[in-house]
């Protein structure tokens, strides 16, 4: 497949390709890796500011308008430079979520944090016994006052250490 960028794509490519040469070689990614939360919020907020966190979004939410292309050219430069932030588990699983199934409150509760690079959340969703049938869910949620409590066990769930 032959995917011509625009402008604006191109823009975006140099501009994440800039920031990580200039703040993410191996040597500052391997303090980040022993560093003790695994990850590093000030490159996670340099993100957030560079627009990154953003970009995905439509602009009906808040979001830069990219979609997948935006996606798609930053997990190729994450990749290349092994970025270990949970952008994949935050923006693309989780805001993708909140973004299409979510209501109109909760789009506007949690979307703008995410895109500031306010939140980190982790995707919670496989169940040991469910075998991936999502309808399969023994996990329960009770109203008590203004939150909810869980009840039941999820597996994998990817960026748990560091979601909030």
């Amino acid at each position: 497949m032959d995917i011509q960028f625009t402008e604006e794509q191109e823009l975006l490519r140099s501009s994440v390709q800039r920031l990580l040469r200039d703040q993410y070689d191996f040597d500052a990614r391997r303090k980040i890796v022993a560093s003790e939360e695994g990850f590093s919020r000030k490159q996670w907020q340099a993100f957030a500011e560079l627009g990154l966190l953003a970009a995905p979004f439509s602009e009906d939410v808040g979001g830069l308008g990219g979609g997948p292309l935006s996606t798609m050219i930053i997990m190729q430069e994450f990749g290349r430079h092994l970025v270990i932030e949970p952008f994949v588990e935050t923006v693309v699983l989780a805001g993708g979520l909140i973004e299409n199934a979510g209501s109109p409150a909760q789009r506007e509760a949690y979307l703008p944090q995410i895109m500031a690079g306010e939140s980190i959340w982790a995707l919670a969703w496989a169940e040991g016994r469910s075998r991936y049938d999502l309808s399969n869910v023994g996990t329960t949620a009770r109203r008590q006052g203004d939150s909810y409590i869980l009840s039941g066990t999820k597996a994998a769930v990817i960026a748990a250490p560091v979601g909030r």
